[in-house]
């Protein structure tokens, strides 16, 4: 077979057509790289070599174009590849031409990934550093860029977080809604001793109003089971478990 004729088909795919009536569409790569003209003989094995590569320039292109959006992982672009070829050599070929033109880079993905969740997110470090290994980052690059993140920063993304938090708060008691902060920051990644030492700055007041409602609350469903001393005991119980103190609940019980 020979080619007869190059019909441009796009901005970099071309259909060559050949002597036996039958084409062949290629990226413009695999045409440059393998010298193709008019009249350029090819055989079975040279097509398939062709079509081969051809396959590994449109596996490629999709990937640079995922990368387009934003930075990736070689472990993501792995599992991008696999969903596009079962091939293990086309596989390993793409990601050394990923790597060699600079699209995959495991310790700049690093870095940009923690500083996008340290400005964008309220991500705290342990949760970066656990998600940065999901993705197979050596753990000595993790600590390298999580190590220069503004103790600054991390502290005023804690205190942000309790004042929304003490802001909503409209059914907790003191000492509950406490527990529910560290719980939440504990579980956005930050240091518990850090999110206590933050918690001491804040005076955090019993709301006597939702005191006052949960003991109102609370009498009505223990009412008609209990009387007097029994009823009062079962109340305080019942708001002791909710994380109210003896001291605020007499206040209210008074």
């Amino acid at each position: 077979m020979k080619i007869t004729k190059f019909i441009k088909k796009s901005k970099s795919k071309y259909k060559l057509i050949l002597d036996d009536n039958n084409s062949i569409t290629l990226n413009e790569e695999v045409v440059i790289n393998n010298n193709l003209l008019v009249n350029t003989y090819i055989d079975k094995d040279t097509l398939n070599h062709l079509m081969y590569e051809d396959m590994i320039e449109n596996i490629l292109s999709k990937c640079i174009n995922y990368i387009s959006v934003r930075m990736r992982s070689k472990k993501e672009m792995l599992n991008y590849i696999n969903k596009k070829t079962d091939d293990s050599i086309i596989r390993n070929t793409i990601i050394d031409k990923l790597i060699n033109m600079g699209y995959i880079n495991d310790e700049m993905f690093a870095k940009s990934y923690i500083n996008d969740k340290i400005n964008l997110t309220n991500y705290g470090p342990y949760k970066i550093k656990n998600e940065l290994k999901k993705n197979d980052i050596d753990e000595n690059t993790i600590d390298k860029y999580i190590n220069q993140i503004d103790e600054e920063i991390t502290k005023n993304k804690i205190n942000k977080l309790i004042e929304r938090s003490i802001k909503n708060n409209n059914k907790y008691s003191k000492n509950m809604l406490i527990s529910k902060i560290l719980i939440k920051l504990v579980g956005l990644g930050y240091d518990r001793n850090q999110i206590n030492n933050q918690l001491n700055q804040f005076v955090i007041e019993t709301n006597y109003d939702i005191l006052k409602h949960e003991y109102e609350k609370t009498l009505i469903k223990l009412k008609d089971k209990y009387t007097g001393y029994d009823l009062e005991n079962k109340i305080k119980e019942k708001l002791l478990q909710k994380g109210y103190t003896y001291d605020d609940i007499n206040k209210v019980l008074v």
